[in-house]
């Protein structure tokens, strides 16, 4: 293996810091669930968690 291929191993195994764990995820997500029908037009919506992350992200 050369070190570049160490170098990305190493860093597929690390955890991000802008992903939220399993379990702050089952405490937040009863807190960011918003029950409103979905528009007919439109982009389809994405997932709360990975809107969440994405959040994270930003403000990283």
């Amino acid at each position: 293996m050369t070190t570049t291929q160490t170098h990305q191993a190493q860093i597929d195994e690390q955890e991000t810091i802008w992903e939220v764990p399993d379990a702050l995820w089952t405490r937040l997500e009863p807190l960011l669930i918003i029950d409103k029908p979905r528009k007919k037009s439109g982009r389809p919506s994405r997932d709360a968690r990975s809107i969440f992350n994405g959040l994270i992200w930003l403000a990283r």
